[in-house]
This record gives structure tokens, C-alpha cells and sequence, in this order.
């Protein structure tokens, strides 16, 4: 069965759309169909399909040489299917070829199809054809794409399984082009021709432990246009997977770094190195830039941590310093490597990079001396328990560029930092400061109430200035956990509430508190006055928001962790139901517009049955989101052509990819203006820079190793 999602994803229009969600006879002819969904027009005839939006326009044929004289029936149930909904309505190509039937229905809003192959059918039978397409290729992590005069269809590589009594068996299925205008399916291993087989590109495309025989963690998580992600996160086991040839391969504290660079396919390796002193130290965000460069930041307890020399501070001067470390390409030295931090305790928690490759970090320091700049913003700590810092680094990593406190009276902590083209960066985190600096006419300048709330603040280019800054939160605790940019440099945050009374707007997907403390997911306007959309997002139990990042179509990935049985879950998600333990992963999908009907586009939860934390995502250029975070779950969905999978430890990192949830229509382009929007979109990873968030710790005070918390040593 192959399962196919045809979901168009535009930006907002004026454009009244037609969404039936329902697959509707021909008055003048009972074999032929139609259905509307999301501004897109399918017509369903005895040997064709076709779909239409605007001047872009696909048409779909059985290659006649294969197939039999299809009939063409509305079914409400069909039991060879396990995925399809009784309660949808099921359009019917019964026997398009031999054994195989073609069928087409709405799941959560948009139109699937999928291929049923009965025991003993031949997967060569099926043939697809396109008619009016200048080209059909396949990219190289396994996409099809469909090129027209008008624009482009993409559809994402499958994922297939057999089921039997005994479960499920996965089985490697690929797209196969048989001529210039038509594509089948070829399979690539082992398979059992008694046993249906299932063809699904929805959607976990790779998904693989990380981890030796101790703690390990996956804290952040990169992406570069050739679709290999880069991790790293906190290890503490002597046989963590290293590769030859990489910096550092040998554990030489009690924990250490990890920076892993994973394969396309998440098979392999690229490189995978250690970066650590004599102590402990922590790689909590990573980003990439378009030379292969990594970037990492966190903190550390090692005097004897690696610096370069020239680096913009060589001495360790703490009880605890942050760090800023930039990786060669290969993985096999340091370009650059400095430490950041006075004489108390200091950590970062977030890092990015602007066009000319400078570094931006901000973070948490008790430091009286934290190095800042003249001119900066505040050059002065106000608080006698812990503040933020921001900071930006050249790209040479030899000095700073400015540098500036960010904080009242009370403590405060610095969680994301994004950075727009013009080189202002955006910084999230947790005040409890009711004095921490806001701007007049933001969205809220005092404190909400007499517990902690988030903020977000948007500084000018030379660090000097607040374009605007404000608390987000309740009367409850609000924690400012990650935060993501579109095109129109308005801001995407999430995080966690205790509050009854979050700032919710009206289109909210969710509008009430349902748990302890739920995750909530909010937009700003560009001059931060105003909410384009907040919503809470949760179940009955807890949640946390850790990671966010927007894609070209102003829609946002948000991923965290959750303790409730009933999160919202979409009926196409990879993992439809809670794995067991204290908590599962999960990786939400949202539309969040102005003055729309918003909803949940997709989400899965990930997980086991023991705990299992999401702590980071990346977007890249073809729309899957890259997942980290860590699990203790020894069934934790991982994918047996994956890197690594069996748990190896206590708890191990993981790295998770799921393809994007629709197919992706781009439309009135032109066919090779369609290809440009594609590599446009690569441009989003790097305002992914603020996925992940900052320690757990960073609620109050933040003591020494108090951060790591279950991933501690």
C-alpha cells in the first residue's frame, strides 16, 4: 500500500477556498468523481486522476500496457486497509493492475492515496504516468519530484513495512522511474510475497540512537543543504561512537562534548568527534554554516578545555566558563575555540550565525566581570542571583563585536537567539525580574504576576539598544524556551505555562490551559506589540515546548515532550499513540496565521516506554524536520537501516527524521523558477539557529552542573 499525501501549502490569500474534505460523484456521470481541499480542484475518471490550483495543473494516468479495466467504486470501508479511516469515504481504482488496488480518501483534512498490493502481486506492474510534466527526477535523499510549466510537486521518499501476526517488518521501497514521464516503485531488499506490503511516505524517513554504554543526550541539532545533520550534545561514555581521523576521540573528563554529523540516509557517520578537558563540559546548540563549518556553544568545568591560540579569551576564569568552539568541515580540527565567562558561573544556551559568519550566543552568568562591551546595551549586572547575556563574536573568534547584560533585579536566563539579515538578533528566555528591561508599546511591559515569565527581546545591529522587548506570560510560570524567524522578521517562539490566563489570541488551536503546564506556541508582529498568534498546546498531564522552526510558508515545527495520553496527535502521525514511561517526545506541525481558522497540519508523538525527551529541531530545504533530544527507552522507533538500533546505555541521545507532511505544490513559477524556490528555502536553517533550548535549570538559580540534570553524569 503506498500512502501519499496531496496537501497544498500556500501563504495567506484572499482566495476563498473550496474544502469539502469529501470525494463526490458527477451528477451527469456516476463514474467519474471530484473533491476540493485547500484551493486544489481533483477529477477522478476510470483511468485517470488529475488536480488543478490556479494555472498549475498534474494529470495521472495508469500506464495502460500493466493494468486491467480498473473499476472505479465509492466504498466507506475497505478491509485490506488498515490506515484508512472507516469513517472517509474511500474512492476505489479496483484492480488498476493485477492484485492491485488504487484507493484515494481524506485524513485529516487532506487527500491521500495509496497502493494496496494483495500477497503474490508484482510491485513492477505499477506504473504512474504524468502527462504534461517537463521532467520527473528523483533528489538524492529519495524525493520525487514532478516538473511542470507552472511548477513543481514534490513526494516524499517511502517508507514501507509488511504486517503480520508477528508485527511489522520494514522494507526498503524506492521510487522507480520507468520513462521520461513515468515513475513506479522498486524494491530494495528482502520481502515476503505472502504478505501485503505497504508503501508509506508519511513519514519518519530515518530515526537512530546515539549513545555508548553511559548518559548521553542530544541537545541540538543542524541541518546543511545536502540534508546531513549535525548533533551535539553531553556524553559520558567511554565508547561513544567517534569516527578515524576526528579531533578528539579518547573521553578525557567525566563528560564531554559530542559533535556527530550524520549521512543523508542517518546511516552513517561522517564524522563524530569528542571536544572536552579534564572535567565536564556540555554541547547544548550547534549551528552550520554553508562551508561546513559547526559552531558549538555551552558551558564548561575544565580549565584544560581545548582554546585556540589568538582566541578571544584563553583563560578560564570561573567556577563555570561558556565556551564558543568552530569545527573544520572534516570534523578533524578547530578553526577556532574561546572561552566566554567571568569569575563566577557562566553558561550559553543558544547560538547563530549571521551572513559574514559571525557568532551570536546568549546564556546565563553570575559574573560581576562577564566580559561586555563599551557601548553595549547594559554594561552592568543588576542582579545578585543570575542574568542573561548576549553576545557576538567575529568571525575569526578573536574578539568581540559587542557583548551586553540583559536582566533585572531578581534572576533572569537566556534561552534562544535567532538573527535576522539585517544582523539583529532576537533572544528568548525567563525573567523573574519585575523590572527586567521592556520598550514602551510592546506587547506587555510589566511583569505579569509574581512568578516567572518569558520575554523576547529584538536588539538593534551594533548591540546598543532594545528595538523591543516584553514579558510574555500569566500569573502563573512562563518559561521562554526557543525561537524562529520568517521572512518577515516577525518572531515564533514556544516554551512552557502553569498560567490559566497565557495571552491566547482568537485563533488559537487551543485556547484553554489542559494540563499542570502545557507548551504554548506564540507569533509576534514585526515591532513585537502585538500577537499575530498564541495558543496553548497540550494534554491533560505536562508538557514542555524545546525547539521551533518556521518553514517558507510561515508554518512552525514546535518539539518538546509530553506526559499526557491525549496530546493532539493527527490520524497520519508516524506514532499515533503515548509510548509509556514518564514521558514521550513529540513533533507538532502548526498553521499559525492571522485572522484564519489555524490548526494542526501534523503531529506524532516519539517515544517508548520509559522517558523520552525531544530537545531540538532544524528544518531543511525540502521541508522534514531533524529531531534530537534523548530517550531510556530500549524501544525507542528507530529504523533498522538506521545508524544505531539498540539502546547502548542508561539513556542515549537520538536523532530523528520525519519527512514533511504533504506533498509541496509550488505554483506559477515556472518550471525552472520552481527548482530556485526550492534551494531558496535553505536559507531557513539558518534562522533555525534557535531551536533548541536552554538548560532545564534555567528556572531559578542556577548552581554549579545543576543544568544537566537526568543527563548528568
Amino acid at each position: 500500500m503506498h500512502t501519499q499525501e496531496l496537501q497544498h501549502t500556500v501563504t495567506p490569500s484572499s482566495k476563498k477556498s473550496n474544502n469539502t474534505s469529501s470525494i463526490i460523484p458527477e451528477r451527469d456521470d456516476p463514474h467519474s468523481f471530484h473533491a476540493h481541499s485547500n484551493q486544489i480542484s481533483y477529477y477522478f475518471l476510470p483511468q485517470q486522476w488529475s488536480l488543478t490550483l490556479d494555472q498549475l495543473q498534474f494529470q495521472f494516468q495508469i500506464r495502460s500496457d500493466k493494468s486491467t479495466s480498473p473499476q472505479l467504486a465509492i466504498q466507506h470501508f475497505f478491509t485490506g486497509n488498515q490506515l484508512a479511516p472507516l469513517h472517509s469515504p474511500i474512492l476505489i481504482y479496483k484492480e488498476a493492475w493485477t492484485g492491485i488496488d488504487l484507493l484515494f480518501y481524506f485524513q485529516n483534512g487532506h487527500l491521500k492515496y495509496d497502493l494496496v498490493l494483495a500477497p503474490g502481486s508484482n510491485i513492477h506492474d505499477i506504473g504512474i504516468q504524468v502527462l504534461h510534466t517537463d521532467l520527473i527526477a528523483i533528489t538524492e535523499s529519495g524525493d520525487l519530484l514532478l516538473h511542470s510549466p507552472h511548477g513543481m510537486l514534490k513526494q516524499p521518499l517511502p517508507y514501507s513495512y509488511q504486517l503480520s501476526t508477528y508485527g511489522k517488518k520494514e522494507r526498503a521501497v524506492s521510487y522507480l522511474l520507468i520513462d521520461q514521464h513515468t515513475f513506479g516503485f522498486e524494491l530494495d531488499g528482502e520481502y515476503d510475497p505472502s504478505l501485503p506490503l505497504v508503501i508509506d511516505p508519511i513519514l519518519l524517513l530515518y530515526s537512530t540512537y546515539l549513545g555508548g554504554s553511559g548518559t548521553d543526550c542530544g541537545l541540538s541539532i543542524d541541518v546543511n543543504s545536502k540534508q546531513e545533520a549535525f548533533v551535539t550534545g553531553t556524553t559520558a561514555s567511554a565508547n561513544f561512537p567517534t569516527t578515524s581521523g576526528a579531533f578528539q576521540t579518547i573521553q578525557t573528563g567525566f563528560e564531554s562534548i559530542f559533535v556527530s554529523k550524520f549521512n543523508t540516509a542517518g546511516t552513517s557517520l561522517l564524522y563524530s568527534t569528542l571536544i572536552s578537558g579534564s572535567e565536564g563540559e556540555r554541547g547544548v546548540s550547534i549551528r552550520v554554516d554553508d562551508g561546513g563549518n559547526a559552531y558549538v556553544t555551552g558551558e564548561t568545568t575544565s580549565s584544560d578545555f581545548p582554546i585556540t591560540s589568538g582566541a578571544f579569551q584563553t583563560e578560564f576564569k570561573g567556577i563555570e566558563s561558556a565556551y564558543i568552539t568552530k569545527l573544520s568541515p572534516t570534523g578533524s580540527t578547530l578553526i577556532y575555540s574561546t572561552f566566554l565567562g567571568g569569575t563566577e558561573t557562566n553558561s550559553a544556551n543558544s547560538i547563530a550565525l549571521d551572513s559574514d559568519r559571525n557568532a551570536y550566543v546568549t546564556g546565563i552568568t553570575q559574573s560581576r566581570d562577564f566580559p561586555v562591551t563599551s557601548g553595549a546595551f547594559q554594561t552592568r549586572n543588576r542582579s545578585a542571583l543570575q542574568t542573561s547575556f548576549f553576545s557576538k563574536l567575529n568571525a575569526t573568534g578573536t574578539s568581540l563585536i559587542y557583548s551586553s547584560y540583559l536582566g533585572g533585579s531578581n534572576f533572569d536566563a537566556g534561552s534562544g537567539i535567532t538573527v535576522n539579515t539585517k544582523k539583529q538578533a532576537y533572544i528568548i528566555g525567563l525573567t523573574g525580574s519585575n523590572d527586567f528591561p521592556t520598550t514602551p508599546n510592546s506587547f506587555q511591559t510589566m511583569l505579569p504576576g509574581n512568578n516567572t515569565a518569558a520575554y523576547v527581546s529584538r536588539v538593534n545591529a551594533d548591540g546598543s539598544s532594545l528595538i523591543y522587548s516584553t514579558y510574555l506570560g500569566g500569573t502563573g510560570d512562563d518559561t521562554g524556551a526557543a525561537i524562529s524567524l520568517n521572512g518577515n522578521d516577525e518572531a515564533y517562539v514556544t516554551g512552557q505555562t502553569t498560567s490559566t490566563n497565557f495571552p491566547v489570541t482568537p485563533n488559537a488551536i487551543q485556547s484553554q490551559l489542559a494540563g499542570t503546564q502545557d507548551a504554548f506556541v506564540a507569533r509576534f508582529n514585526q515591532a513585537g506589540s502585538t500577537l499575530i498568534f498564541s495558543s496553548y498546546l497540550g494534554g491533560t498531564n505536562t508538557q514542555v515546548g524545546s525547539g521551533i522552526s518556521v518553514d517558507p510558508f510561515d508554518n512552525a515545527w514546535v518539539v518538546g515532550e509530553t506526559s499526557s495520553t491525549n496530546f493532539p496527535i493527527s490520524s497520519d502521525a508516524v506514532q499515533p499513540t503515548y509510548g509509556g514511561g514518564s514521558f514521550d517526545a513529540f513533533a507538532t506541525y502548526l498553521q499559525l496565521q492571522a485572522n484564519t481558522s489555524n490548526r494542526i497540519l501534523y503531529s506524532t508523538y516519539l517515544g517508548g516506554s520509559a522517558l523520552d525527551q525531544a530537545r531540538g529541531n532544524a528544518n531543511d530545504n525540502s521541508g522534514n524536520v531533524y529531531i534530537t533530544g534523548d530517550t531510556q527507552s530500549a524501544n525507542f522507533p528507530v529504523l533498522s537501516r538506521s545508524f544505531q538500533t539498540q539502546l547502548a546505555g542508561g539513556e542515549d541521545g537520538f536523532v530523528s527524521k520525519i519527512g514533511s507532511p504533504s506533498s509541496t505544490i509550488r505554483g506559477a513559477t515556472g518550471a525552472t523558477g520552481a527548482i530556485g524556490a526550492t534551494g531558496a528555502t535553505g536559507a531557513i536553517g539558518a534562522t533555525g539557529a534557535t531551536g533548541p533550548r536552554g538548560p532545564r535549570g534555567a528556572r531559578g538559580p542556577r548552581g554549579k552542573r545543576g543544568a544537566i540534570g537526568e543527563s548528568g553524569a
